[in-house]
């Protein structure tokens, strides 16, 4: 890092609000602080880092957390990084180089997500926060196993066979008081007079640390990954046959983001497509080709009904599943090794 600015924010940022979580990507949003909704973290919980806990017999069991809390958040200072200025460093070079010459480089990045860090803010909210929390966690754990989750806190636990429910309260930064019932918020609130006392309290505008890497790897990376699935659907039309080996265009129903990545060029897209026949008519199928126009324009498919060829041609209607996805390189570092196509 060669430069960075720091601006105190005063009482601007000093403000009470919710959190609630019942999915993966919430209780990330929680775990990393960030409580701007508006910020996308979803990408990076799709590196495979879920949530589980060693239990007694030493197995890994899956369990589900719902919670909500309210918080108060004092902020003092914001640390603005700038992303020119943020270099990776030789050794972090050197393991991605070494990842892209292995025999499966999404492995290997998957173990520098875990070494390394998925992302880096480049905006820190310094100072304290209180947090007032209850949820509830089921799954197969022991009571052990939910006191290492809670850590050191004003913690209230009620068991109930394999649910359990807990209340808490936590400090976060400014002088940790002995006994938390007891706080005091004057004096609390008093302490971030005390730099010693600040603490970073909420991260924004995540970037991806494979960003910061030299241009040259930006291309080697995404190549290495391999192709992903942008989006895959089935949808379900009615046709009417009217003329013998006419083709019938349908039109897909694109959604707007997939249409960007469709144009991006360096995505290197292609659309797969099938057709079935919901009547199962024993005397014709179907087969289906995408028509890419060079001009620009959104594919389509081109529908062909095979009939027998020692059977009259007949008008009727048919009702067809058309299932279609896109997949292509990736636009960004956002992977998704759950869903990457080898």
């Amino acid at each position: 890092m060669k430069d960075c600015i720091f601006e105190e924010i005063g009482n601007e940022e000093c403000k009470a609000g919710e959190f609630n979580s019942s999915s993966c990507e919430e209780e990330m949003m929680d775990k990393n602080l960030f409580f701007n909704a508006d910020i996308n973290v979803k990408y990076f919980v799709k590196l495979g880092i879920g949530k589980s806990f060693k239990t007694s017999d030493n197995k890994s069991s899956q369990v589900k957390t719902d919670y909500s809390y309210n918080f108060i958040k004092y902020g003092k200072a914001l640390l603005k990084l700038n992303f020119e200025h943020l270099e990776a460093t030789q050794e972090f070079i050197e393991v991605v180089k070494k990842a892209l010459s292995s025999k499966d480089p999404a492995e290997q990045f998957k173990q520098i997500v875990k070494d390394f860090g998925q992302f880096i803010p480049t905006e820190v909210i310094l100072v304290q926060l209180s947090t007032e929390k209850s949820g509830e966690i089921s799954g197969k754990l022991s009571i052990e196993d939910l006191k290492i989750k809670m850590g050191k806190k004003s913690t209230h636990l009620k068991e109930k066979s394999n649910d359990y429910n807990y209340k808490y309260t936590k400090i976060i930064g400014g002088e940790q008081p002995d006994d938390i019932k007891n706080l005091d918020i004057g004096n609390w609130v008093g302490s971030l007079n005390n730099y010693r006392c600040w603490y970073c309290i909420e991260f924004r505008n995540p970037i991806s640390i494979f960003q910061f890497l030299p241009n040259d790897l930006h291309e080697r990376i995404i190549k290495s990954v391999g192709i992903t699935i942008h989006h895959s659907t089935i949808e379900t039309c009615d046709l009417v046959l009217e003329e013998y080996k006419k083709p019938i265009q349908f039109r897909l129903e694109i959604p707007t983001d997939i249409k960007k990545i469709i144009k991006n060029k360096d995505v290197d897209c292609k659309i797969l497509a099938t057709v079935t026949d919901i009547t199962e008519s024993k005397n014709d199928f179907f087969t289906c080709q995408v028509l890419f126009p060079s001009d620009g324009r959104l594919p389509s498919l081109i529908i062909h009904r095979v009939q027998n060829p020692f059977k009259l041609f007949k008008k009727r209607e048919c009702k067809l599943n058309i299932g279609w996805m896109v997949i292509g390189y990736y636009r960004d570092f956002n992977f998704d090794f759950s869903t990457r196509l080898k």
